[in-house]
């Protein structure tokens, strides 16, 4: 295990202009590329696809900004030093979303609900959206893969998973596939996903044709997370699954002797449930979010990804649900926790 760190949250003021509240409990967002658009989905299979207007958001901003400099009505202190805001009281735009009607998103200019739909029966299990922007694929519980168009949320293409892996699931008619992960590749025309039984299924993105599976990489324990490794190749990914990390090709399954491919990790004694590279271009520092509320450090050049080599406590009794970059070339990402908070990390080098 690596050394433990000391605490390099940062204190932060900054307050939301716009909050969406949703009647049924939400699984997934996504925001498109390159336009102001919120995709997400719903624990009910629903799917709903807004456009903000960032222009007025802004305008908006401006015009509150003196009344909420005035605002001194905080939480206090954190374990991790960073402080806790109380919003109740705070002006910003809040937004019902409530995909069998009463969206009262349909009334304001700005935000518009572009569509909304029942995607799938029961939950809507994981969600993306393409490099361009122009489709947005779903997996439901149903296990019912569909790629439809962003704009019109028109499904263009739909397979039934268990039909496709027939021939991976055959011999055990036991086994129940739950897809856990789905991401779309940003270079090739690619969608990986993983289970809960720790299998990848790399599928085309354009037919939703199954290229190639990877199985048992986690030693049966679910994929939590998938992280494209694009700086050592375009078809080199990390999964996350229970207590180890994992690093693989997404064309290989096994080697020309009939060995696994698959490089994993030491045992973490704990669970690590998401994970994301500082910088994804250099592909340096990889964080991993924990489920004691630590955030763990990794160096792919300096053990292969053998182990973690420091730590950084970020919430106590909490975990670490999901972590992004903050891509402001700061060092710096931003972890959600179990706590309702956000904590943005500077993550300094070893």
């Amino acid at each position: 295990m690596g050394r433990k760190k000391n605490k390099t949250t940062n204190h932060s003021e900054v307050l939301p202009i716009l909050e969406l509240k949703y009647s049924d409990p939400l699984f997934d967002v996504k925001l498109h590329p390159s336009k102001p658009i919120i995709i997400s989905s719903l624990a009910t299979g629903y799917v709903t696809c807004h456009k903000y207007d960032p222009k007025q958001l802004t305008s908006f901003m401006q015009s509150v900004k003196r009344k909420r400099e005035k605002y001194t009505e905080f939480a206090g202190e954190t374990a991790t030093g960073a402080t806790s805001v109380n919003t109740n009281n705070v002006l910003c735009k809040v937004f019902t979303v409530d995909p069998r009607g009463n969206d009262s998103s349909n009334a304001t200019s700005f935000l518009t609900l572009m569509w909304k739909t029942r995607r799938h029966k029961g939950s809507v299990r994981s969600m993306c959206v393409d490099e361009n922007g122009d489709y947005v694929y779903t997996i439901g519980s149903d296990n019912i893969l569909k790629k439809a168009n962003t704009m019109d949320g028109k499904v263009v293409k739909k397979i039934n998973l268990l039909t496709l892996l027939s021939d991976d699931h055959s011999k055990d008619e036991s086994t129940v596939l739950k897809i856990t992960k789905l991401v779309k590749s940003a270079k090739q025309p690619l969608l990986i996903l993983g289970d809960e039984s720790g299998n990848v299924y790399v599928l085309s993105s354009k037919d939703l044709s199954l290229q190639n599976t990877i199985h048992n990489i986690h030693n049966g324990d679910a994929i939590n997370d998938l992280i494209p490794f694009a700086k050592r190749s375009v078809y080199k990914y990390i999964s996350l699954g229970q207590t180890t990390l994992a690093y693989w090709d997404s064309r290989k399954s096994k080697d020309k002797d009939g060995e696994s491919k698959i490089t994993v990790s030491d045992d973490q004694e704990d669970e690590i449930l998401c994970g994301t590279f500082v910088n994804p271009e250099n592909g340096e520092v990889l964080v991993c979010g924990m489920g004691e509320g630590i955030l763990t450090i990794w160096k792919p050049n300096k053990n292969q990804l053998q182990d973690q080599l420091s730590r950084i406590k970020i919430c106590k009794n909490q975990s670490i649900d999901s972590v992004v970059p903050t891509l402001q070339d700061d060092n710096c990402v931003w972890c959600g926790c179990s706590d309702g908070n956000v904590y943005k990390v500077n993550i300094k080098t070893i």
